[in-house]
């Protein structure tokens, strides 16, 4: 049976101990598991997120493009005791802007970082999320980069 959680985490069915879980996250981290698959890190509205995407490591694999850091993704999931496992993946924005500018990565990579570190003892994981999306956005389309870097850190205080 279905059942109501709060946007936008959607259940879309309950089997036997699973839960199909369908979301939106930024992929903050990824390493590599077994030959072709991948686990993955992601920090959504409702939290820090990891799950296992299987042919993320394939050269001609479809969700090859759902660990290239930092994506925005909307996926679908299913949750065992165990490990989530992402079925279904589709990218919202690829932040190109960043990844085309060797400086733009570095300091993304400086905000990444500090949301792995600092993620633990954050408890209010809307407001980070949203705003580290806005952080990315701008990160790829202004100039005053380090400044940016320095808002964002001046924010995971609060």
């Amino acid at each position: 049976p279905s059942f109501w959680q709060p946007a936008p985490v959607t259940v879309i069915s309950e089997l036997k101990m699973k839960k199909i879980i369908k979301n939106k996250g930024i992929v903050i981290n990824a390493m590599t598991y077994q030959e072709t698959a991948a686990i993955a890190t992601l920090i959504t509205e409702n939290g820090k997120h990891t799950c296992l995407i299987k042919g993320a490591k394939k050269l001609n694999g479809s969700n090859k493009r759902l660990i290239n850091i930092p994506v925005l993704i909307e996926y679908q999931s299913t949750v065992s005791d165990s490990l989530s496992v992402l079925t279904e993946g589709v990218v919202l924005d690829n932040f190109t802007n960043i990844k085309d500018d060797i400086i733009r990565y570095n300091y993304a990579s400086i905000i990444i970082e500090k949301l792995l570190y600092f993620s633990e003892q954050i408890t209010d994981f809307k407001t980070l999320y949203n705003f580290t999306i806005e952080i990315l956005k701008k990160l790829s389309e202004s100039n005053y980069l380090n400044s940016l870097v320095l808002i964002f850190e001046i924010k995971l205080l609060y």
